[in-house]
């Protein structure tokens, strides 16, 4: 049997509970221990997406979480939210970096693994510990369509950030860690192909997120058979996750059939959408959750029969993985995460058009869901059954054989 890799996994949030990104960064970090891989891990102990200390909970002997600690909210600082996480963040990696060097000169480690937060325009500067550097699953190849900006209070940013994706292969940053990158993962095609062509010859898209073999269902959740469709839409209330288009689709659809939409999130797109959050309260066609702990976020699928995912832009979508852990249906615009994350097995996939269009679109899914609950009950099981076929312990079993090549290899 091969001796152990060695590896350092920089995971700026990880924990057993908060953010997604947070959660997945510890599901890894375990499983990989759990496959044998000897890993430790760097982590940002003050990040706020990452409420629980991991060393607090029962890991593997084998994994290791050292955090170095610096804040990411501003408190007197003059720069806005966006910039100043975006300095803090370079501050982590320069801190994490020396102390990695401090640990790889005293006990080498044989692979580098930049886990999260992987950015492509950021970068990352752990290649320069001269061991195979692996970086992913990374977003940030996606943009927000054009033909939808009509759907953001502020579409100046979108478009901005949209430019800087164009000249991304232009970025010193980004050159980085395409030219050191030993492997490199991408969670969606999109990023995938921005990659490619920045010369990545080893790139594939894979999952953002997966399901531990605890979690894993035996059957999905019951489809009502009467009464209005039980419509769920969860996210952070950003625009750029297009509830105002949700709630729109909503309005349309009970015009042929009654569609009741729960609501769970907040955000600062709650405040433009608060008419017709409103107005479908008043109707009787929306309950608002808002932000949920985790015990009503179980009990909303348990109770609800599809899922609604309209976003605008997203490299993934912890939901969408979600709604395949408890066998829910989905419609989604296809496109990005949403759309590499569906399959037409369990999803109506609604093609990229124009905001009014899809409002329509997006409408008429949920009425032929509505009008047949025997498809919803097909749908759920195809969707159940991709959850078993994408679970933390394989991604696990995945990696080690990659670090293992690398190892081999250098």
């Amino acid at each position: 049997m091969p001796n152990p890799v060695r590896l350092l996994l920089v995971a700026h949030n990880c924990s057993p509970s908060g953010g997604s990104e947070a959660r997945s960064s510890f599901e890894t970090a375990v499983h990989l221990g759990r496959q044998g891989v000897d890993v430790t891990v760097l982590r940002n102990g003050l990040d706020q997406t990452s409420p629980i200390d991991p060393n607090s909970v029962e890991t593997p002997e084998n994994v290791n979480f050292v955090s170095i600690d610096i804040a990411q909210r501003p408190t007197d600082s003059k720069l806005p939210v966006m910039p100043y996480v975006v300095v803090r963040y370079q501050q982590w990696l320069r801190t994490a970096l020396k102390r990695a060097r401090e640990m790889h000169q005293r006990e080498p480690f044989d692979v580098v693994h930049h886990l999260s937060w992987s950015s492509l325009i950021q970068g990352s500067p752990f290649h320069k510990l001269g061991i195979p550097f692996v970086m992913g699953p990374v977003g940030g190849g996606v943009k927000a369509p054009e033909a939808y900006m009509s759907e953001l209070q502020h579409p100046r940013g979108e478009q901005i950030r949209n430019r800087v994706v164009d000249l991304m292969r232009f970025n010193p940053t980004t050159r980085s860690v395409t030219s050191n990158a030993a492997f490199m993962v991408a969670t969606n095609p999109e990023t995938a192909e921005v990659l490619k062509k920045m010369g990545v010859a080893d790139c594939r898209a894979r999952f953002d997120d997966a399901v531990g073999d605890s979690e894993l269902r035996d059957s999905p959740i019951k489809q009502s058979t009467d009464g209005p469709l039980r419509v769920m839409w969860m996210s952070r209330l950003l625009e750029r996750k297009g509830l105002g288009m949700a709630l729109d689709a909503i309005s349309e659809a009970n015009k042929k059939a009654p569609v009741v939409l729960t609501l769970i999130g907040d955000g600062p797109d709650r405040e433009p959408n608060a008419d017709k959050i409103k107005d479908l309260v008043d109707r009787s066609l929306l309950i608002d959750l808002g932000w949920s702990e985790q015990d009503r976020i179980d009990e909303a699928f348990e109770n609800n029969d599809i899922m609604l995912y309209n976003s605008l832009r997203d490299n993934g979508s912890a939901p969408l993985h979600a709604a395949s852990r408890w066998g829910m249906p989905a419609v989604v615009l296809d496109h990005q995460g949403p759309g590499f994350i569906t399959d037409d097995s369990w999803a109506i996939k609604v093609p990229l058009s124009n905001p009014q269009q899809s409002v329509r679109d997006l409408a008429e899914a949920m009425v032929t869901l509505a009008l047949d609950p025997q498809l919803r009950v097909e749908m759920g099981k195809a969707a159940l059954a991709q959850s078993h076929k994408n679970r933390w312990s394989d991604w696990a079993e995945y990696l080690d054989g990659v670090y293992q090549q690398l190892r081999d290899a250098s």
